[in-house]
Order: structure tokens, then sequence, then C-alpha cells
């Protein structure tokens, strides 16, 4: 209500000020006139030229000051404030698909937070799918075959299972190679299980995605795909209006959570990286090291997803 109030009084300014220039303007113009009679062309000109610019120097600050003091102030209006809405109204709503995309170092609890979400979505019945999307492979397998005979590729195992990791940086040729294709394929993938989804109406839930492919991609090819064509298709599949969500925790909590992880390196150049993604992108960042899960669920959901307009109500009202 301060800051409305504020906005008021300087759109109040803003408009008495224009109003004076403008006033003294014409004034001095209505004086030209009359005490010199105009009698020529350069006269008539000159005349012209001092009322263009009192209008030209007032318009400005009158336009931006009727804004001020005249618009409503705007907030996101969340999902249950529009049904009730459209109940009382009979307004048309239209639900808009969102993406929300948790990502970070494992550990952070993405998958556990996207189950929470997924609750939360049933409870508020919005129609999303959950997509996991790390890395995809379709034309990249027979160079994954050629790396792992050429001894690029190298399983390591934990106390979980194994993980599999590339060192495509020993051979610049075949980085290269691996960032194009595995572009190639990535933008395939999305299209199929994130764009056309969002196209039928369907949310997104994404435990991984884009930036996590370019974390991997960095580290596997050593590669600034930034200055790269492959990297700037990658950053444009994030879609418009994403709510994009960073699950920060410290390392040696990470693999106090996470026993698959092989070494505390693993996780600090993946963390680095990914507070250098949340930075460029502008996402919003949780730390969940000293936090409980509910603690965390609740941060994102009131202050994140509730900060974000799920739908719309048209101003054409319904056929009954």
């Amino acid at each position: 209500m301060l800051n409305r109030r504020k906005e008021i009084f300087i759109g109040l300014i803003l408009i008495a000020i224009a109003t004076i220039m403008l006033v003294t303007i014409l004034a001095n113009a209505i004086q030209f006139v009359i005490i010199r009679k105009i009698s020529d062309i350069f006269g008539l000109l000159k005349l012209l030229i001092l009322v263009a610019t009192a209008i030209i120097l007032s318009i400005c600050p009158l336009k931006v000051g009727l804004k001020l003091a005249t618009q409503c102030q705007v907030r996101p209006l969340s999902l249950s404030e529009l049904e009730k809405r459209v109940k009382r109204t009979k307004y048309q709503i239209f639900i808009l698909p969102v993406f929300v995309y948790l990502f970070g170092i494992d550990g952070a609890g993405k998958t556990t937070h996207i189950a929470l979400l997924m609750k939360y979505c049933r409870e508020s019945k919005m129609k999303f799918r959950y997509v996991w999307l790390r890395w995809a492979a379709f034309f990249s397998y027979p160079l994954l075959a050629l790396c792992k005979l050429l001894g690029y590729t190298k399983s390591i195992h934990t106390a979980t299972g194994k993980i599999i990791i590339h060192s495509f940086y020993r051979n610049k040729a075949i980085a290269r190679l691996w960032t194009w294709i595995f572009s190639l394929d990535f933008v395939l993938h999305t299209f199929i299980r994130i764009t056309a989804p969002m196209k039928l109406g369907f949310s997104i839930l994404c435990d991984r995605f884009v930036i996590d492919a370019m974390v991997d991609l960095i580290i596997e090819s050593r590669i600034n795909i930034f200055r790269i064509l492959p990297g700037r298709i990658l950053i444009r599949l994030l879609p418009e209006n994403s709510i994009l969500i960073m699950l920060d925790v410290e390392e040696v909590e990470a693999l106090r959570r996470k026993r698959d992880i092989p070494c505390i390196s693993y996780v600090i150049a993946r963390r680095r990286l990914y507070k250098m993604f949340s930075r460029i992108l502008d996402a919003y960042v949780v730390d969940t090291t000293n936090k409980s899960i509910y603690e965390v669920h609740r941060v994102i959901i009131n202050k994140v997803l509730k900060s974000h307009p799920f739908g719309y109500v048209l101003d054409t009202k319904v056929n009954t």
C-alpha cells in the first residue's frame, strides 16, 4: 500500500509539472501574438515551433504521471483465487501450462521435491507431466560405442551401483563432435517430451533438463559451450516464463545424502557451474543444507510458485 501511495504522489507531481509547463509556454505564445502582431511567415513559423515544443516537452511527463496515478495495482492470482472469481462471475478461465524445473547437484533433494510438487498439482487439479531429461541418445549411440572402445567412457562402481564417467576432453575432435550430436538428440527429445505436451495444455514438472545437460557437457568436454552454437541452441530450449529453481546443498551434506557420488571433487565442480547458471538465468536458489523437507517444500510453494499466475480470466463471459 505504501508503494502504491508513492506512485500516486509521483504521478500527481508529474501531471502538475507537465500542466505548468504547457500553460506557461502557451501563455507566452498568446502574449507573443498579442504584443507582436504576426505579419510575416517567419513569425508564424516561430509561433508554431513554440507551440510544438510545449506539446512535446509536456506530453511525456503527463503520460507517465497519468499512468502512475490511475493504474491498478497488479498482483498474481493463485489458482484457488481464480476459481472463486470464476464461480462468482461466470467468467471463462484458461489455465496456462507452466514449466517448473528443479536443478542442482546430486543430493540436493530434487526427486523428493518433484514428488511433493506432483502431489500439489494433483490437489490443484492441474494437468501436468513429469519429465526427467538429463541426457538423450539416438544419433549419438554410435559415437558412445566408439568412445567406450577407445577408453573415453568408463564405469565407476559406488556403494549403490555404478555410474558412467565420460572423458571426451581427451580428444578435442570427439569432444566437439559430441557437443553437436548430443545437442541434436536433446532438441529432438525436448520437442517430443516437453514442447508438444505444453502445446496440448500440460504443465511440466522437470527433474533434470538442459542446465544439467550443459553442466555435464562442460565437465566432459571442457569446452566453453557458451561460445559455440550448440550451447546457444540448448539454452534456448528453456520455455518462456519458466520457473527455474536451484536446490543447493553443501558438498559434505550431499555426500552424506547420496552414497553413489564417486568423490567430493565430483560435486564441487558441478556445484560451481550450477551456481553460475543460476546467476545467468536469474533462478530461485533454495538452500536445503540445514532445512527439513517440509521447510524446503513450503519455501518452493509459498515464495516461488504462488508468485506466478497459473491462469487468466477472459473478459468475455461464458455462454450459458
